[in-house]
């Protein structure tokens, strides 16, 4: 029985999972939406207060430096902020890639169109390297097929509905009388 089959290399595939962090942002909303919200809640919001209430005072602060740079905010005198646009289509799609990530727990980073992959990719890290939102961990495949000339698969007794091994469900049930069994043999 033995060199029936070969092993081929495989295309490494990406499985993507959202970190502990990035659960953390989920939970909490992401900062972008977050500062956005309470803008428009309180249009009196300064800096200085929406500081006030969040976890990470240093992420905010990121997030108002990029979206002041997009022109979605600007800041008034006094630190009031203002919102001035709405968040680029590309960003709210990569929050909701993120969170159906997060429902689905892993997924196939191949199996998403090619934008989508970019925006991911722009919201991830490899493993073990700083502290970002997704995670993309590359996986080698393999292929296995039978080695030709060895085996014909016309030759193979395999026949449609025959049972293979008996489990304890199947004796108590009785399920097994009137079928077949696959052959078996010690020798191969």
């Amino acid at each position: 029985a033995k060199k029936l089959i070969e092993v081929h290399p495989g295309p490494p595939q990406t499985e993507v999972t959202v970190t502990d962090s990035g659960r953390e942002v989920i939970e909490e909303g992401f900062p972008e939406e977050v500062i956005l919200d309470r803008i428009q809640k309180d249009p009196a919001l300064t800096i200085a207060k929406l500081r006030e209430g969040v976890s990470d005072p240093a992420t905010i602060s990121k997030a108002i430096g990029d979206l002041k740079s997009q022109g979605i905010i600007s800041i008034l005198e006094g630190g009031i902020l203002s919102v001035t646009g709405k968040l680029p289509e590309s960003l709210v799609r990569s929050f909701d890639l993120i969170r159906a990530i997060a429902r689905e727990g892993t997924i196939l980073l191949e199996s998403l169109p090619p934008e989508d992959r970019e925006l991911l990719e722009g919201q991830s890290r490899k493993r073990g390297k700083g502290k970002g939102i997704l995670r993309l961990d590359s996986r080698d495949t393999r292929c296995f097929s039978l080695i030709p000339g060895q085996v014909d698969i016309a030759d193979l007794d395999i026949e449609e509905g025959a049972l293979g091994a008996v489990t304890p469900e199947m004796l108590q049930n009785k399920t097994y009388k009137g079928k077949r069994f696959r052959p078996y043999s010690l020798e191969t």
